[in-house]
């Protein structure tokens, strides 16, 4: 078909303002995107420029206004007035010293009666009765400095011995050798069964005026190592080869083995001196520790030996701790003093109890 020429020219300008328009709208709304994009940013980038600023606060304390505080309101001041301190470690020391020298043993009385022959034992019943304690003459650690000893003369004596354990008695023997110059002594003391040693003990040292001064002290107990203690008069200590701690070295002190010399000594020296009741106080010395002990002199008893019957003094040592030995030595009194008796009781009631074979027989060594 054909269009007129005037017809088509007016369509061509419709065409073309319509066309305008549609791009003048588009560049209008684009306009106004970009604008709102440039605000946003812009409104962006301010807010984080901002500094941030702390808040903070300030407490105003008020004044107070004090005119006057009564006197009475004010305390006076105390003077203190302070006295001169004793040095510890000599107020110590004459605690310890003034309570070894009379230190007291507690009564350990077994319900247990004696086994052994030729003794009279007697059991003691409770009493509700007050009961009075007559004084006795103490021998203290610091009095043994100045008490007379007669060492006893070189000798071996042969005892037969009962052994004990969990029960079971086993009888063996022991043999205690004494022998010293008039200067040193050594004393060996070792008990046996079945050929076994059950221990052995030594003691060595000087033998002088006031009676024993040991130097070392060992045991020997069966499949155990030796142990012993050392006694230096010079430093005044006793050592330990257990490694415990030393102990003080005090006026005559003894070791397990020596103390039975010694008070051997002390009785036949002086038997007046050590009557019934009367105790002995000494340091005592085993391979651990040195403490006092105390023994008490008890009544004459007369003990049935190999060949008759011996009257003996009684010296017994009560367990003080919960695992103490309870020591009793009988001293023969027609044989100056000798020991004729030993038993050592455990907690347990295991004991090693020794008579002599005889003290009418008693072998000297040569």
């Amino acid at each position: 078909m054909l269009y007129p020429i005037g017809m088509w020219k007016l369509n061509q300008k419709q065409s073309n303002y319509g066309l305008g328009l549609i791009l003048s709208v588009f560049v209008v709304v684009l306009l106004a995107h970009l604008t709102a994009i440039q605000a946003m940013v812009n409104g962006f980038l301010k807010v984080n420029a901002m500094p941030s600023t702390a808040f903070i606060t300030r407490m105003i304390e008020p004044t107070l206004q004090i005119e006057s505080i009564p006197a009475l309101l004010i305390p006076p001041k105390i003077k203190i007035e302070t006295k001169p301190e004793i040095p510890i470690q000599q107020s110590f020391k004459q605690t310890i010293d003034s309570t070894l020298a009379v230190l007291p043993e507690p009564n350990n009385i077994s319900e247990e009666a004696d086994k052994s022959p030729g003794l009279e034992t007697k059991r003691i019943e409770a009493s509700t009765a007050p009961i009075t304690v007559e004084p006795s003459t103490t021998v203290a650690s610091a009095d043994i400095a100045v008490a007379q000893f007669t060492a006893p003369q070189t000798v071996r004596l042969i005892y037969e011995v009962a052994f004990t354990r969990n029960g079971n008695t086993n009888y063996g023997k022991a043999e205690l050798d004494w022998q010293h110059d008039g200067g040193s002594y050594k004393l060996r003391l070792v008990a046996s069964y079945f050929g076994i040693d059950a221990f052995e003990q030594h003691s060595d040292g000087l033998s002088k005026a006031t009676g024993l001064h040991p130097t070392r002290f060992s045991d020997k107990r069966y499949r155990k190592s030796e142990v012993a203690a050392h006694f230096n008069h010079e430093l005044g200590k006793i050592t330990f080869s257990t490694n415990a701690p030393e102990a003080p070295l005090l006026v005559g002190a003894q070791d397990r083995l020596s103390v039975i010399l010694q008070l051997a000594g002390l009785l036949a020296a002086d038997p007046a001196r050590y009557s019934t009741g009367s105790t002995v106080t000494m340091q005592v010395a085993n391979d651990k520790l040195a403490e006092p002990w105390v023994f008490v002199v008890e009544n004459l008893e007369t003990l049935n030996l190999g060949q008759g019957q011996s009257i003996a003094r009684k010296v017994t040592r009560n367990p003080r701790h919960e695992f103490d030995q309870k020591v009793e030595l009988w001293f023969s009194t027609e044989n100056n003093y000798a020991p004729v008796r030993f038993r050592f009781t455990e907690t347990n009631g295991d004991f090693v109890d020794a008579v002599l074979k005889s003290d009418r027989k008693i072998v000297l060594v040569p």
